[in-house]
């Protein structure tokens, strides 16, 4: 079965639009025959995304870790799910079970996620070990609402500034509507 991981938050104070467009995410991926992998928590987006998959008859892995996390609770009506010590233990067994990612809305959980991926992304096309399969699998931000177009904004400056020295569409690619979001993964 082929695998999508999806960063997102587990805070329960965003917006409902936000909610809404997880839940929805979570539905079209099971109904694409997607695994969703995420971070195991009930709550926020993460939690929505969770259910839209499970009531859409989809498998879903959660990687949760067993630190205090305050809010973030375990689903624990999840198909698989797989506990963790650290947060980054978390994130990797995340990279390593997920074919392609998608980058919800979301916090600073959601930007270390993505900007570690896009770290190791750049730092295995410039090593002569490729020991690394990351730079093989499809990274696209969620953009709902522009919710991101202020971070492209500054990894912007940061390429002209001579920073990054990749252009960001070499590194991952930006949409806003789900089903082509689905339909472009379905397609590769």
């Amino acid at each position: 079965m082929r695998s999508v991981g999806v960063f997102c938050s587990s805070s329960d104070s965003i917006s409902p639009v936000f909610l809404e467009e997880a839940r929805l995410l979570g539905e079209l991926l099971a109904k694409n025959s997607f695994r969703l992998v995420y971070g195991g928590a009930r709550t926020g987006a993460m939690g929505a995304l969770a259910e839209g998959a499970l009531t859409a008859g989809g498998k879903v892995l959660g990687i949760f870790p067993q630190l205090e996390l305050g809010h973030e609770k375990a689903h624990e009506g999840l198909t698989e799910f797989i506990n963790v010590q650290t947060m980054a233990e978390r994130k990797q067994i995340l990279f390593d079970k997920s074919e392609a990612f998608l980058v919800f809305p979301g916090g600073l959980g959601t930007l270390d996620e993505i900007f570690e991926l896009i770290t190791l992304r750049l730092l295995h096309e410039a090593s002569p070990n490729k020991n690394l399969n990351m730079h093989k699998k499809s990274v696209i931000f969620v953009n709902t609402l522009n919710f991101w177009d202020p971070l492209f904004e500054c990894l912007e400056i940061m390429i002209q500034q001579g920073f990054i020295s990749r252009p960001l569409g070499q590194l991952f690619q930006v949409k806003e509507d789900l089903k082509e979001i689905v339909q472009f993964l379905a397609n590769k």
